[in-house]
């Protein structure tokens, strides 16, 4: 996903999750150096609960409490450094999107202490599903990575990671992708995301909804192509960022090629690196700019309006 939006911290001490296992707040400990220490696995414990309950909270929408859960500085799904107010806009953003949001952890909620009793670093895949108002929907698998830190009584996220794959968009009744919702993403990852979403729901093949993809572009308008790419899936790689540039690797699975008459299969993965360019306070594609990489619903019905032949339109159909 690109990017999940996410933080005014709260004060740690109203955080919604139990409290570390260092101690209670409510309760001074003594200094006695014959109290048992807690084991790694005790510590442990306890942070693959919180993150349990973070996890749950994600789906809740209430982004102060969510802020409430990152340190004062977070290394954030590819944006740097960011503070909480930079997470709470962006959970905001996609709370007006996606208000309704369903995450399933797939695996184990692995967690691994630095040695130190501090810091931790868990890791744990996850099944997500957002849907919009109007009953479009979203899906993907992620792969995420946390650093977890003590904070006081408490823990507080101070990195953030995410590798997504498998995603699909679609509407609820016809499972035909839709157009994507106006608001503007902020991180370099979610803007590339975006692209990809409305560009895969085909919207650049109608003059009437290509400005939804040119919005993400510093290119005017889009030309021409003969051929297009009908894509599975993608997953976003490698992210980089200095100053207003950045660079946001993009591996896509894609299916095989289509023409106006037929459809090629040819599985391979293709990787592309797009690069930006932060203009006007808003991170925009520069280069490259692709032939429509189409998600197979936006293929058959692009196919469709050709009138191409009935293997094309079956081999494309087997796909769904």
């Amino acid at each position: 996903m690109k990017n999940f939006a996410l933080l005014a911290c709260l004060a740690l001490a109203t955080s919604p999750f139990p409290a570390a296992a260092k101690g209670d707040s409510s309760e001074a400990v003594p200094d006695d150096s014959s109290a048992p220490a807690f084991t790694a696995e005790e510590n442990a414990s306890a942070v693959r609960d919180w993150v349990t309950n973070f996890i749950d909270l994600e789906t809740k929408n209430d982004v102060d409490a969510i802020a409430g859960s990152y340190w004062e500085t977070v290394d954030y799904l590819g944006d740097g450094d960011v503070d909480p107010n930079f997470i709470r806009k962006d959970r905001a953003a996609s709370i007006r999107k996606w208000p309704t949001r369903k995450i399933t952890v797939t695996g184990d909620i692995v967690v691994k202490g630095r040695g130190d009793d501090t810091y931790w670093d868990v890791t744990y895949p996850s099944h997500i599903v957002l849907q919009a108002k109007n009953g479009a929907t979203m899906s993907m698998d992620a792969k995420n990575t946390l650093v977890v830190t003590l904070a006081g009584e408490t823990y507080a996220i101070s990195a953030q990671h995410a590798t997504l794959s498998n995603q699909t968009t679609g509407d609820a009744a016809t499972k035909r992708p839709t157009a994507i919702a106006a608001d503007y993403p902020g991180a370099p990852a979610s803007v590339v995301a975006a692209y990809i979403e409305a560009d895969g729901a085909g919207l650049a093949l109608d003059s009437d909804t290509c400005p939804q993809v040119l919005r993400y572009t510093v290119w005017p308008d889009a030309p021409g192509w003969d051929t297009f790419a009908v894509i599975k899936s993608y997953d976003i790689g490698e992210v980089g960022r200095t100053g207003k540039k950045a660079s946001v690797e993009i591996i896509y699975n894609v299916l095989g090629s289509l023409s106006a008459t037929a459809f090629i299969s040819k599985p391979a993965r293709e990787r592309v690196s797009f690069e930006l360019e932060k203009t006007q306070g808003r991170w925009k594609i520069v280069n490259p700019q692709l032939p429509p990489h189409l998600f197979v619903p936006a293929a058959i019905t692009a196919l469709e309006s050709t009138g191409a032949g009935k293997a094309a339109l079956e081999k494309l159909r087997a796909l769904e």
